[in-house]
């Protein structure tokens, strides 16, 4: 018989987001998860970071403050320890909606042999206001390829057999690490989509989305290099990206359109 609860690992790379990270903290200890491993790892901040994680040492696995090599480093340390059976990061400026937990540990539970599992996005603002709302789609290599993430980050989890069995992070990236190990999970395997929002990702000044868009972008061209059978440009690459985003375009619009309850949310408490 399946075990109810199957250990999920939390990892949380921490570095001067002082101002969202207890909200964060909060978000997964108020999962009330039973089978819960949860692990900071501050890269040395100088803001009230290491104060606020001290406040929630007993009901932390694990954390440390110290510098490190960056933030796919530090996830990449936090996985390395991690004992559960699903693995994902939270960011220190992103959030849990209650229930996240559990509903991937059903969605496990209802498919033993699932690798990695993805759910719908809240966009939030620094006031917690949202602003747009992400609704992931089923994916294979090639909607990734061509149309880019098909769901955002903090609403993916994976099995963390399967993590260590396909190389893990590229701990060399600064962005697209994320984009990268689902892709190499895509080649193999499609996730399975849990219809439910499961996080809220924040846009904010100091985030990596606002500051880091040369490096998004390069390491794009990197990734469609290294996974990509046909050099990038040509006509028929056009066609396709146009093809895959025509669709992924549709999906959303269709949602959007039909999801009363998700448009009631304006803010994440």
């Amino acid at each position: 018989m399946s075990n109810p609860y199957p250990k999920i690992t939390v990892v949380t790379p921490s570095y001067n987001q002082g101002q969202y990270l207890e909200q964060t903290i909060k978000s997964v200890l108020k999962q009330d998860y039973p089978n819960l491993e949860y692990i900071i790892l501050d890269g040395g901040s100088t803001d009230q970071s290491v104060s606020i994680i001290e406040r929630y040492d007993s009901s932390l696995t694990y954390w440390v403050s110290e510098p490190d090599g960056g933030q796919a480093e530090a996830i990449a340390k936090g996985f390395d320890m991690a004992t559960g059976d699903i693995i994902a990061w939270l960011n220190s400026d992103d959030v849990y909606l209650p229930g996240t937990l559990q509903k991937v540990s059903e969605a496990y539970n209802a498919n033993p042999s699932a690798e990695w599992w993805i759910g719908n996005t809240f966009m939030i603002n620094q006031q917690n206001r949202v602003i747009v709302r992400w609704y992931a789609r089923s994916t294979d290599l090639q909607k990734l390829l061509y149309s880019g993430m098909t769901a955002a980050q903090p609403s993916t989890f994976w099995r963390r057999d399967k993590y260590f069995e396909y190389g893990g992070l590229d701990t060399q990236m600064q962005f697209c690490f994320d984009y990268d190990l689902n892709i190499r999970f895509a080649q193999r395997t499609v996730p399975i989509y849990v219809d439910a929002f499961l996080s809220a990702f924040r846009f904010h000044p100091e985030s990596k989305t606002s500051t880091l868009t040369d490096v998004r972008r390069r390491e794009n061209q990197l990734l469609w290099d290294r996974y990509s059978r046909c050099k990038r440009y040509k006509w028929y690459d056009f066609l396709r990206t146009a093809y895959y985003k025509s669709l992924a375009y549709a999906w959303y619009s269709s949602r959007l359109c039909l999801d009363r309850e998700g448009r009631k949310t304006t803010y994440i408490a």
